[in-house]
């Protein structure tokens, strides 16, 4: 690029403009990289895989065809089910006894209750068990079920007693 002087004289009279030539400038060569250092004998271990621990890595194992697998691999699988099907049997087992013991506790307490006030309502149930409105009319329906407690009233008038 070429500079423009397009200063003016003290008369105030525009002079030509000059053009003053650039010189081009040199690139500047890197520094050459120093020697490399021979490794100290208490260099810390290379904490990266080498090459060819990364290629291994990286090469999925061969695949045999599904005719050609072991009866061993079938035997394994076979065993790995069975003791995953236990497994979830066993936990929804005890997911079940936790369900019924907690039932069976809520129908004590609407026994206790009744016992001691005489007759019980739907609402009691839900306040004394904190269950919903039809959790509470099942648990009154087991008990009527039962032989344990008597229905009386309809609709809104709806009490329970226990059976003498």
């Amino acid at each position: 690029m070429e500079e423009v002087d397009n200063s003016t004289t003290e008369n105030s009279q525009p002079t030509e403009p000059t053009v003053e030539p650039v010189t081009p400038v040199e690139p500047i060569e890197p520094a050459p990289e120093p020697p490399a250092a021979e490794p100290a004998e208490e260099s810390m271990p290379e904490v990266f895989p080498s090459e060819a621990e990364l290629q291994a890595s990286v090469e999925p194992a061969p695949v045999k065809p599904a005719s050609e697998q072991s009866v061993e691999s079938e035997v394994t699988d076979a065993g790995v089910m069975a003791r995953l099907k236990m497994f979830l049997r066993d936990k929804l087992l005890n997911a079940n006894r936790k369900r019924q013991e907690k039932a069976e506790a809520h129908l004590e307490m609407i026994m206790s209750y009744t016992r001691e006030h005489g007759k019980i309502t739907n609402d009691e149930v839900e306040h004394l068990v904190k269950v919903k409105d039809r959790q509470a009319l099942r648990y009154l329906g087991q008990l009527v079920k039962q032989g344990r407690l008597v229905r009386f009233g309809t609709k809104k008038n709806t009490f329970y007693k226990i059976v003498n």
